[in-house]
């Protein structure tokens, strides 16, 4: 059993398709999610976090289609990626797989 993952937000990047081999198609893109909240005080608060999605092969290429600012719905599993920094302290970092996306109406 796999994790879901769906994610409304903005894309941050410029979208590209990259093909790091004659097999593979990858996008990779940055997805910005913004809360709002009123705090005790009734003072208007807001907090932006950034996601990273990860779509592969015939995944890609429907991501590929979306451009930087579109407001999207990306779906997914959540996977982790490993990797060592320059101290050789070794990191996680969560990322969504991504199986689909779409264009989301923004609510007015």
């Amino acid at each position: 059993m796999s994790t879901k993952v769906e994610i409304i937000g903005n894309i941050g990047n410029d979208v590209e398709l990259k093909k790091p081999n004659d097999k593979l198609t990858v996008v990779e893109l940055s997805i910005a999610t913004k809360e709002t909240w009123k705090d005790h005080e009734g003072n208007e608060k807001e907090q932006t976090d950034w996601h990273t999605a990860k779509f592969y092969g015939k995944f890609a290429e429907e991501a590929a289609k979306f451009q930087k600012g579109n407001f999207v719905n990306v779906s997914g599993k959540l996977k982790y990626d490993e990797f060592e920094d320059k101290q050789g302290s070794k990191h996680k970092r969560a990322y969504v797989h991504g199986f689909s996306i779409a264009k989301v109406e923004k609510k007015q």
